[in-house]
C-alpha cells in the first residue's frame, strides 16, 4: 500500500510513515482461522483442549508446528487472516525473534486476539524476563509468586487452587468456577487502568485478591492473560468453557459487561512507633 500522505509505499500494516510520520488507515483483520502455535516450546503444545473445541464449534484452526527457526509469525500473511493467536505458556522466549514479537504486538492493535499464559512453573525461571518483556507492552506482568489457597484447592495439592470470583463479561459467561492444574499458577500485576481484571484469587489464598484472568486492550484489539498453563488440560468444573469463551471471543470480539471484581487496596501503613 501507500502512505496516503506522502505516498510512499509501505507494508499492509504499517500503523505509521516511518518517513511522514502520518497515521495510515486501519485495514480490518481477514477472522478466517485461529493460529495454535507449538513451535516456541508452549507447554500448551502438548494438550489438545483449544484443538478440539474449536473443530467443535466449526473454527478453522491452523497449528503452527516445526522448528521454531521458521519464525512461523515473520509472516505477515499469517497474522492479517488470524482472528486469534494462543500463545500457552511459552517456555523457550529467546527462540521468538524481534520481527515475530514486533508483529504480533502490531496484529494486536489492529484488531488481533492474543491468549498467553506463563510456562509451566517449573521452567518459569528461564521463560519469565522474556514473557514480562513481551505483555508489559500491553499494561501487565506476571508477578514470581506461585498462588497458594489451603482451603479451596482441587485434589490434595494446594498449587490446585479453584478460581470462583470472577466479573461479568462474554469471557466469563457461564463460567463460574476453573482450578488450576499441574504446577499451579501466578498472580497477574496490572499495570495499566485500562486492564480489565476478570478474576481474582480468594481473600483466603495467598496472594490475596490478585488478579489471574484479565483483558487487556491496545488499539483495536487485546491481550488474554490467565495465569496456570495447565488448567486446560483436563475438563473439570468450568476449565473447558472459559477456554471455549476464548475461542468465541476471538471470531467475534464484542465487548460486553461490567467487572464486578476490584483489585483489592494495599493493606493501609503501620502506625507510627509511640514515643
Amino acid at each position: 500500500m501507500k502512505c496516503f500522505n506522502c505516498n510512499v509505499i509501505l507494508f499492509d500494516w504499517v500503523l505509521y510513515c516511518p518517513y511522514c510520520g502520518a497515521r495510515q488507515p486501519v485495514k480490518p483483520l481477514e477472522r478466517k482461522y485461529i493460529v495454535f502455535d507449538k513451535t516456541h516450546y508452549e507447554t500448551l503444545r502438548y494438550s489438545y483442549t483449544f484443538i478440539k473445541i474449536a473443530e467443535e464449534l466449526g473454527y478453522k484452526i491452523r497449528v503452527l508446528e516445526g522448528e521454531w527457526s521458521k519464525h512461523c509469525f515473520e509472516d505477515i500473511n499469517l497474522l492479517t487472516n488470524a482472528a486469534g493467536v494462543i500463545l500457552g505458556g511459552i517456555e523457550k522466549w529467546e527462540t521468538m525473534s524481534r520481527r515475530e514479537l514486533l508483529n504480533l504486538i502490531t496484529y494486536v492493535y489492529l484488531g488481533g486476539v492474543i491468549f498467553i499464559t506463563p510456562a509451566s512453573l517449573l521452567l518459569l525461571e528461564e521463560s519469565y524476563r522474556g514473557l514480562n518483556s513481551f505483555v508489559a507492552s500491553f499494561g501487565i506482568i506476571y508477578t514470581d509468586i506461585k498462588i497458594i489457597d489451603r482451603e479451596h484447592h482441587e485434589g490434595r495439592h494446594e498449587d490446585h487452587v479453584i478460581i470462583h470470583d470472577f466479573a461479568t463479561h462474554p469471557l466469563t459467561e457461564n463460567v463460574s468456577t476453573v482450578c488450576f492444574l499441574d504446577y499451579g499458577g501466578v498472580s497477574i500485576k496490572v499495570l495499566d487502568d485500562s486492564v480489565k481484571v476478570l478474576a481474582i484469587t480468594d481473600y483466603d489464598a495467598y496472594p490475596p485478591g490478585q488478579p489471574v484472568l484479565v483483558l487487556a486492550s491496545r488499539g483495536n484489539g487485546w491481550l488474554i492473560g490467565f495465569s496456570c498453563s495447565t488448567t486446560f488440560q483436563e475438563d473439570k468444573y468450568d476449565n473447558f468453557k472459559l477456554a471455549r469463551n476464548i475461542l468465541k471471543f476471538m471470531m467475534n470480539p464484542v465487548e460486553s459487561g461490567s467487572p464486578r471484581v476490584d483489585i483489592p487496596p494495599p493493606p493501609p501503613p503501620p502506625p507510627p512507633p509511640s514515643l
